[in-house]
């Protein structure tokens, strides 16, 4: 469990979503894929045992359908606030949101997309996490935690620590090898 006066910021991007029938980008919903992946997600973060204080989610379906899935594996999560400010927000957009986050709230669980969340996550922490071999660090499913020792409406670049970078992908060949 973690101490309750150290601040953590989740940050998870959506899980792979379906392209199987044209619709408009933020109805897009998840492929069978980013269910797996999201069970998976769920699974690690209850395992983690982070006592999630609030979640902000994207009003996007697949962003949504994520939470659904990430809060079924989770021993009491909070419900989720839908942030319109999150779908299609850049860094200083989610730096925005995450400002208006209450001093009570501990950890934070913040779920969305990229470019955005790549770009939080190299503002918050001093090295550069590794990416994949395409450049991204949050991958569809990943969740990265980071403990964050300032208030929500002082967060500062390199000010976070990256505890964990969890993507899907690990914990799907963890689970191979059991």
């Amino acid at each position: 469990m973690v101490d309750r006066m150290s601040r953590r910021l989740l940050l998870l991007r959506h899980a792979k979503s379906a392209w199987d029938r044209p619709l408009p980008d933020i109805e897009r919903p998840l492929a069978e894929r980013g269910r797996r992946a999201a069970r998976l997600i769920g699974d690690w973060l209850a395992e983690r045992g982070d006592p999630i204080d609030a979640t902000l989610c994207s009003p996007a379906e697949r962003t949504r359908q994520t939470w659904d899935l990430v809060r079924a594996r989770l021993p009491d999560p909070p419900a989720a606030n839908t942030v319109p400010e999150i779908y299609e927000g850049d860094r200083e957009a989610l730096l925005g949101v995450l400002a208006g986050v209450p001093d009570d709230r501990y950890c934070v669980l913040l779920i969305g997309h990229n470019p955005g969340l790549d770009s939080l996550l190299r503002w918050l922490v001093p090295e550069e996490p590794a990416t994949t071999a395409k450049g991204k660090l949050m991958t569809t499913g990943a969740v990265a935690v980071l403990a964050c020792p300032q208030r929500w409406d002082r967060l500062a670049a390199s000010g976070a620590e990256l505890e964990v970078l969890m993507r899907p992908k690990s914990l799907e060949s963890k689970k191979t090898k059991r």
